[in-house]
Formats: structure tokens, C-alpha cells, sequence
């Protein structure tokens, strides 16, 4: 199981940020520091689809950021 949180506009009405809870896979990992520090690739498993239309936003607007 997974559990994050995404930080862009659309909040919820207490103003919290969009938090995904679904299962996934690791499916590779790499040590970056030697101080057990990792980047992730995950696959989402069971992803209902205003959870994958939110996780789709989130990286089209920091794709559309690094543009500029």
C-alpha cells in the first residue's frame, strides 16, 4: 500500500491536498546517497480513475513548469 499526498491547486473543502491511497509494485529502485536514499519507479495498482485523472495533472503541470 501507498499513501501521498498531491501538492497542487485542486484541494478538497478543508483545503488538504489530494491524498491517494491505492496498492502498487516497486518495479526498480535506485540508491542515490549511501545514506539509504532511493528513487522509486512504482506501478499503481487499482487506481480509480479520478485518482489516475489527479496523478496525470500533477505531471503534465510540473512537465509544463520545466518548459519554462
Amino acid at each position: 500500500m501507498v499513501n501521498f499526498a498531491l501538492p497542487f491547486a485542486d484541494k478538497d473543502i478543508n483545503n488538504n491536498p489530494f491524498e491517494i491511497e491505492t496498492r502498487a509494485r516497486v518495479i526498480r529502485y535506485e540508491e542515490i546517497e549511501r545514506d539509504k536514499v532511493y528513487h522509486l519507479g512504482i506501478e499503481f495498482l487499482d487506481l480509480r480513475e479520478r485518482q489516475r485523472d489527479k496523478i496525470f495533472k500533477f505531471i503534465f503541470s510540473k512537465m509544463a513548469k520545466r518548459r519554462f
